[in-house]
């Protein structure tokens, strides 16, 4: 999972994932990447060196994860070191069970600066494929409500409208949600030129796990209806037409 932070007037983008013996730390402010693993081991000698007393049963990894998934709570700063690599740091105020006294943590991790490929495979591809699966889902959705806006239509028709003027809706417009900007990366890779790409990312960088709603509109959904009124006159008695026995 991703979490943003901002120093500096720069947009960080953070990310902690747990491996066997430690967690990989991957940092990037969308221009370059910063990665490092971190021992479980290294991990803990980090927060003694704060002073914190840490049970051995407890998974050292989920207390960097949780302070990372609460990331909104913590001071996160970014400190160039040497040409390339930078140390991340992690300030976090901490109160103690023991002596409900508040304690600052600090933990720093020092991350070396990655290649052009590891940003492509980290960060671009990964972008590209969750735009795509938005694109897919967002037509779902609009045919859905399409469907749904049907559906209403057929009730009007059979039932009437209904009495609470509050849950009245309009037809819904799909160019109502068409943006006014050329610089957003709409309807790019849902074309059939794309097809491939998507395939070719798929096959090298494995395909989205994730549920996927599909939704058809039937052709019977496509073709308006008229309301029938019905009079007296057209309507049938009750009992009109029906022979019982022993009647002649």
């Amino acid at each position: 999972m991703w979490k943003v932070f901002s120093y500096e007037g720069k947009l960080f983008m953070l990310s902690v994932t747990k491996t066997d013996g430690g967690c990989d730390i991957i940092l990037s402010d969308l221009v370059f990447i910063w990665k490092n693993h971190i021992s479980t081991s290294d991990l803990l000698a980090e927060y003694q060196r704060n002073g914190c007393s840490i049970n051995s049963d407890i998974d050292i990894r989920n207390i960097l994860l949780e302070t990372v998934n609460n990331l909104q709570e913590v001071n996160a700063s970014v400190k160039h070191i040497l040409s390339t690599d930078v140390e991340l740091i992690l300030e976090k105020s901490s109160v103690q069970k023991d002596s409900e006294l508040e304690q600052n943590i600090v933990n720093k991790f020092t991350l070396i600066k990655r290649d052009q490929e590891i940003f492509r495979n980290t960060i671009a591809i990964p972008m590209i494929q969750t735009l795509n699966y938005l694109e897919q889902q967002n037509k779902v959705l609009l045919s859905l409500i399409q469907k749904k806006d049907r559906e209403l239509e057929e009730f009007r028709m059979e039932k009437g409208d209904i009495s609470r003027d509050e849950l009245k809706t309009e037809p819904f417009d799909p160019k109502s949600l068409d943006a006014n900007t050329k610089n957003l990366f709409l309807t790019v890779f849902s074309d059939e030129s794309s097809k491939s790409l998507l395939k070719n990312l798929a096959e090298t960088n494995g395909e989205i796990q994730a549920n996927k709603l599909e939704v058809e509109t039937q052709p019977w959904n496509n073709v308006k209806r008229k309301k029938v009124v019905r009079d007296g006159k057209t309507v049938a008695k009750k009992g009109a037409g029906i022979i019982f026995k022993g009647s002649k």
